[in-house]
């Protein structure tokens, strides 16, 4: 009896014990299936929260346009370290212009471009494009992609403004406005010939001083239609090089004297502006590095991860600095040994 009634002891301790494993597993299983709803914060950026809801909308549109768009997929670890630095460099934009503008971004900027991004696509079309690329629906398409990308257009619009950045951050290289009247290639050479034709007799009239914004609202076959033409800021590297070759050699206020032809098109080109090129990307990298930023459950933190990699490539360097050195020395001790 005294070692049955010790044994019954032992059994409501086991089967306690027992209890909290599987009150764990559920928690576990619960916290894992409503976290995706749930506003739990995953990173805090200079005061500022990135949702849980957020990194995981993120994380399944990057995915599916890797895997349905590229045909690519790529392992967890660097899916998160991608998604991660997404939300945190846009989250640091957003205090960028926080700086110069109370407004932000305003809906009607959000719609205009929107509806730039469709290209001619109906409403239908267009969101189908989206589905089929990201599998997100229209408005999350506008927060996540077209939100960010004004941000970032705006930031930069400001920064290139504030005089004391641009005596920091200027640089040697040029960047041109243009605008221009443009018309396609067309498919047969009869319908190239005839472009061009038009072009040169569009010329003629806004050499004489009819009104080259005018021609350009009317006829342009490009988006710029709706912008009297004008392309706005650019690398010369970044249009084509016929292009860009008569922008860089004509001075502001000047008309090409000739209709241009690029692998695009023809165009009619009216230089706008010239500026230097501002280092943004060096401004950037200094205002992440000088962000307060924390990441919680585990997320990696992009900044940190990306300072570890530098060290350690900057490491491997001089390594095989080191494997060389050595290397010369084991073969001038050879020389001098025969």
């Amino acid at each position: 009896m005294k070692s049955l009634k010790k044994h019954n002891k032992k059994v409501p301790l086991i089967i306690g014990f027992i209890a909290v494993l599987l009150i764990g597993l559920v928690v576990v299983v619960a916290f894992t299936d409503v976290k995706k709803s749930l506003p739990l914060p995953i990173a805090k950026v200079n005061g500022d929260y990135i949702m849980y809801n957020d990194y995981n909308v993120e994380k399944t549109g990057y995915e599916f346009f890797l895997k349905n768009s590229q045909n690519q997929e790529l392992d967890s670890e660097t899916v998160e370290k991608d998604v991660m630095s997404r939300l945190v460099f846009n989250r640091i934009m957003e205090d960028v212009l926080s700086e110069y503008s109370s407004e932000g971004v305003l809906q009607e900027e959000i719609d205009q471009t929107y509806l730039l991004a469709t290209q001619g696509r109906s409403e239908a079309e267009f969101e189908t494009l989206i589905m089929d690329s990201y599998g997100w629906s229209a408005d999350k398409f506008k927060k996540r992609v077209i939100v960010p990308t004004l941000v970032q257009q705006k930031m930069v619009k400001h920064f290139k403004q504030d005089e004391e950045l641009i005596k920091q951050y200027s640089t040697d290289a040029l960047e041109f406005e243009a605008s221009h009247i443009y018309l396609r290639l067309g498919e047969t050479p009869a319908e190239k010939a005839e472009a061009k034709k038009l072009l040169n007799e569009v010329l003629v009239k806004v050499k004489a001083g009819e009104s080259f914004e005018d021609f350009a609202s009317t006829m342009n076959q490009d988006l710029t239609v709706g912008s009297q033409g004008s392309i706005g800021w650019f690398a010369q590297t970044a249009v084509a090089k016929e292009f860009g070759d008569v922008v860089a050699e004509l001075n502001i206020g000047d008309i090409s004297s000739e209709v241009v032809e690029s692998s695009l098109g023809f165009h009619i080109i009216k230089k706008t502006g010239q500026r230097n090129v501002l280092d943004v990307d060096t401004y950037m990298n200094k205002r992440i590095e000088d962000s307060d930023i924390d990441t919680f459950w585990g997320f990696i933190n992009p900044v940190e991860a990306v300072d570890e990699a530098n060290k350690a490539a900057k490491q491997e360097q001089l390594d095989e600095s080191d494997e060389e050195e050595n290397d010369d020395e084991s073969e001038e001790d050879t020389e001098t040994k025969e």
